[in-house]
């Protein structure tokens, strides 16, 4: 027990340092090396969910983007759900 806690607190303060180094790449605004792999994925999760990436958002708007997003993009397997449950 005791050395799954030591493990553990030894594998989060070896992530601590890259994350933060992501972290203040990422809020400076600079690239960092996955963009080019990942920024596909960004832009399309962003249109999906008409999050602008110039413009500001307040923190009211970002959750009801989020929750409009998940409810477009689950509706189709909530319909094949229905349609496999009522099908005759």
């Amino acid at each position: 027990m005791i050395l799954q806690l030591v493990l553990f607190l030894v594998f989060l303060w070896s992530l601590a340092w890259p994350l933060g180094l992501y972290m203040a790449r990422v809020y400076e605004g600079r690239g960092y090396a996955l963009d080019r792999a990942l920024g596909w994925l960004e832009c399309f999760i962003y249109r999906v969910s008409g999050i602008r990436a110039d413009q500001e958002m307040a923190w009211t708007t970002m959750p009801a983007r989020c929750c409009c997003s998940t409810s477009r993009a689950s509706l189709p397997f909530w319909q094949a759900g229905v349609d496999m449950v009522f099908q005759f």
